[in-house]
């Protein structure tokens, strides 16, 4: 399963998004996803993916890892890999 998530790009969207304001954050952020990965993105299909909160993963097996990774608007990338 893969998943992700559009979270804003730079504080003055965080700080709007947790004002309230976070339309003016999500469409500016899908905006400029658009842009970047050169496709139109359906607002239905964005509104699952603009935030930070996983969906539900179902687990399959007893033993199963998950990674987890996370990508900045500057590249810079983090992965963790959890047992569940």
């Amino acid at each position: 399963m893969k998943q992700v998530f559009f979270c804003g790009g730079d504080k003055s969207e965080f700080d709007q998004w947790k004002k309230g304001l976070s339309d003016i954050a999500k469409q500016d952020t899908k905006r400029k996803a658009e842009k970047t990965l050169k496709v139109e993105i359906d607002d239905e299909a964005f509104d699952r993916l603009y935030g930070h909160i996983s969906h539900p993963i179902e687990i399959k097996k007893k033993v199963q890892k998950i990674a987890v990774r996370v990508i900045s608007q500057f590249v810079e990338e983090t992965m963790k890999v959890l047992n569940v």
